[in-house]
């Protein structure tokens, strides 16, 4: 491997910490291609380059500091956002095309081997890059996966699900399915023949997915019910065409013969509106970039054209209104180019608050105002680019095909850092925003009340080249939501996260023996059980004999109110109680105490005799002794001491006397003269 730096840059004035992730292919899992950050390119390319002995044709993608892509050279890579050094690579059996995908602690992958591989996102430097598992398709696959962790889909308590389509086989036979594997254990959980391959990556929306396959067939996929909804057949031969979904609308672009744009009805499938042909002839298909109101469509020809003995491609780009349904504008780059330099695949456009980022077959990337079609930066290579790049925090990520991956910083950008796109938020978070170009402006940082249709101001300040701050949500429902950060000057960034607050504890915890064995707790549904946030599920019960450390002794499901515990005896144990959702526990109740006696009786104390005996003229003195066998000790609280002045009157409980740690016990009691006395021990 060879490693360039082609432009050391000073990282001083401009945060480079974790970075806004671009996790997926075409960003998120709807496909769009599109992010609220503000990036703003430099006039000349400025960053790292490092350089691979093989092709690159899959896009990258970038989480918490690391970029990960795949390569022809069989290998996928992990490299430092930054610098561009290596973290980690492993080589497979067959190329790789397919863009890999993370999910928690994982990258997922598929190679031409016909492996699905889970690797983990770090290694140490004293650890061996293995794949922690793998899955045989005997397929070359390309479809960059998706991960479903929805437990009205996966099932409660249950692992994630990853979920692909699947090229032809490995032996020729054009034939693929729909996998469903266990995305933590590498097991599979279904496989569905479709009949045609695919080299689509499959869109995801409220627990269904929809993908195109190589015979021309849109489907619909309704995970929760394990049926298909429904299917489209188009007159085009889809070749990684994603779908990209917006509200309740998807679409995409037919290339081939058809060389349209279409909007259909996510629901039904029917199409809405259309606009085409937008070529002469036909055309590669390609994934589109949806932002706002406008679609692009990066558009290559499959045939060639000639002028004076030289063949020229005529690539295109065009934005789309969605309002008027009319090209907005049409940028063409004509180059000359010979028919083996065609990959079948196009660089299809990312997009950043109204600036379209693509590569072109003529060795070059663009950086084009959407509003304007305005060229706003032209970088030259060596060869084509034919990956979509990833954009986060600062910096664009994408490569040639030669085997060239760069890292190009931004002129200006502003992002928010944590939380990350769609993080999870539980009570509190900090809050991080980068940036730069920005400084001393002022910003407000605010969330969408869905409910009133208004944005709500958490917090304001002025922009640094890192902010952090704390966000409490304490008071905020859970739910998904948008938040944003906005400059006085119109300009502002959105991210969206997922609020998940710790549920409310049960209420009203009381113990009861029961039969002297049983431990009988009762208790009241938390608020957030079947109200509330309606998020709670299940109820955990802890257990102690010290009131300092409890362990846990058992769990019961939401709608609970009773728990039997039969813990053993002659111990005081203390009781409490918490509430549980999916990504958290609530505090504690208070705790609850209670005394459960010996289950069996303890044996009677040994060698009971007056030790010793003084007179007084009034009174007189008498030392009881006894003793007990250390075994029998174990279970003896305390021991009960009986009086009687006559073998005919009944023997009165006279005093309680505490467990010692000596075998041998001595009881001191004052009696009067002329009397005579009984004792009895137990």
């Amino acid at each position: 491997m060879k490693k360039t730096i082609i432009v050391i840059i000073n990282l001083v004035y401009c945060s480079t910490l974790f970075c806004l992730s671009w996790p997926t292919i075409r960003f998120d899992y709807q496909r769009t291609g599109a992010k609220y950050e503000i990036a703003i390119p430099s006039s000349t390319p400025a960053g790292w380059e490092i350089e691979i002995q093989g092709e690159i044709v899959g896009s990258p993608i970038v989480k918490d500091d690391i970029v990960y892509f795949a390569s022809r050279d069989n290998s996928i890579w992990a490299v430092d956002a930054y610098t561009g050094e290596v973290l980690w690579q492993y080589s497979t059996s067959g190329k790789i095309d397919c863009t890999p995908v993370v999910y928690n602690n994982y990258v997922y992958v598929l190679s031409f081997d016909g492996k699905l591989y889970c690797f983990k996102r770090h290694y140490s430097l004293d650890e061996d890059c293995i794949p922690l598992w793998t899955y045989d398709t005997q397929t070359k696959s390309i479809s960059s996966p998706i991960i479903v962790d929805d437990e009205e889909i996966v099932g409660e308590e249950k692992n994630p699900w990853i979920i692909f389509v699947s090229g032809p086989k490995i032996d020729g036979i054009p034939y693929g399915k729909l996998y469903i594997i266990d995305a933590i254990a590498g097991s599979l959980i279904k496989q569905i023949d479709l009949g045609s391959f695919s080299y689509s990556s499959i869109s995801y929306s409220e627990g269904k997915i929809y993908f195109t396959t190589n015979d021309g067939i849109l489907r619909c996929y309704d995970l929760t019910t394990g049926e298909f909804l429904w299917t489209k057949k188009f007159s085009s031969c889809f070749n990684q065409t994603s779908v990209a979904i917006k509200d309740d609308k998807i679409y995409f672009y037919a290339g081939d013969i058809e060389r349209t744009l279409y909007v259909l009805d996510k629901n039904n499938g029917e199409i809405l509106w259309t606009i085409g042909p937008l070529s002469n002839i036909a055309t590669d298909n390609n994934s589109i970039a949806v932002f706002e109101d406008k679609i692009l469509i990066n558009i290559y020809p499959t045939s060639l054209w000639e002028k004076n003995n030289i063949k020229y491609s005529s690539q295109s780009v065009v934005c789309i209104s969605t309002i008027t349904k009319q090209i907005l504008w049409k940028k063409d780059f004509s180059a000359p180019r010979t028919p083996q330099q065609s990959y079948n695949i196009t660089s299809a456009v990312s997009v950043c608050n109204n600036i379209a980022f693509f590569g072109t077959y003529d060795n070059k990337f663009y950086a084009v105002d959407i509003l304007t079609g305005e060229i706003l930066a032209e970088y030259s290579f060596s060869s084509p680019i034919l990956c979509s790049a990833a954009i986060s925090n600062g910096w664009i990520y994408f490569a040639e095909v030669s085997g060239k991956f760069y890292g190009i910083k931004l002129d200006k950008f502003l992002a928010i850092k944590s939380p990350d796109y769609n993080d999870v938020v539980i009570n509190k978070t900090t809050t991080t925003l980068v940036s730069c170009g920005y400084e001393n402006k002022k910003f407000y940082f605010e969330y969408y009340d869905f409910n009133n249709n208004s944005w709500i101001e958490i917090t304001t300040g002025s922009i640094k080249n890192q902010n952090v701050f704390l966000w409490s949500t304490e008071d905020m429902i859970d739910g998904k939501y948008t938040i944003r950060v906005r400059l006085d000057n119109g300009e502002y960034v959105l991210n969206d996260v997922i609020i998940d607050n710790s549920p409310l504890p049960p209420t009203n915890l009381t113990a009861l023996l029961v039969d002297k064995t049983k431990v009988v707790l009762q208790w009241t549904k938390s608020i957030d059980d079947s109200s509330g946030n309606n998020d709670v599920k299940k109820y955990n019960i802890y257990r102690s004999t010290d009131m300092i450390n409890y362990g846990l002794v058992n769990f019961v499901p939401k709608g609970t109110t009773m728990y039997i515990d039969t813990p053993l005896g002659n111990t005081t144990y203390y009781y409490k109680l918490s509430s549980v959702d999916k990504h958290s526990e609530s505090v504690y109740t208070s705790p609850m105490l209670i005394f459960v006696p010996p289950s069996e009786k303890p044996s009677v104390p040994e060698i009971f005799v007056v030790e010793n005996f003084v007179r007084y003229i009034s009174s007189s003195t008498i030392y009881l002794r006894w003793e007990q066998k250390i075994e029998e000790q174990i279970n003896i609280v305390w021991y009960n001491l009986y009086r009687a002045v006559s073998l005919q009157d009944n023997f009165v409980l006279y005093d309680k006397i505490s467990k010692t740690n000596s075998t041998v016990y001595y009881y001191i009691d004052v009696i009067q003269n002329g009397l005579t006395y009984y004792y009895c021990l137990t």
